[in-house]
């Protein structure tokens, strides 16, 4: 997509022009759109868990209750390893700046 494209649509979403922004992982680079409240993260499973709670941080940023959901396929196609980072991010109750020190942990020990 052209930039000029993304950045109007990207200001038109911040201007509440519209309520649904359908997109990829540009949303992990930092975009702060206050009055988003809800995100939907197709494939949960494919994403590290670093990636998985910086996207989970992108709703929730004002006064507003923050929604994340993950989807994924059916359990039992998933990996250990898919499995365990979910749970991680799971066990979080609410979007926190920064990594949480649980999530660290769980995250340094499947690096090794």
């Amino acid at each position: 997509m052209p930039e000029r494209e993304l950045e109007r649509i990207m200001l038109d979403f911040y201007h509440q022009r519209f309520n649904i922004l359908v997109c990829s992982t540009i949303i992990e680079s930092g975009i702060d759109v206050p009055s988003a409240n809800t995100i939907i993260i197709e494939r949960a499973d494919k994403f590290g868990l670093a990636q998985l709670h910086q996207l989970r941080g992108r709703v929730g940023r004002s006064h507003h209750r923050a929604y994340a959901y993950l989807l994924v396929p059916d359990k039992r196609v998933l990996t250990e390893d898919a499995r365990k980072r979910l749970e991680a991010i799971e066990s979080l109750e609410e979007p926190r700046g920064g990594l949480h020190p649980r999530l660290a942990r769980s995250r340094n020990s499947r690096r090794g």
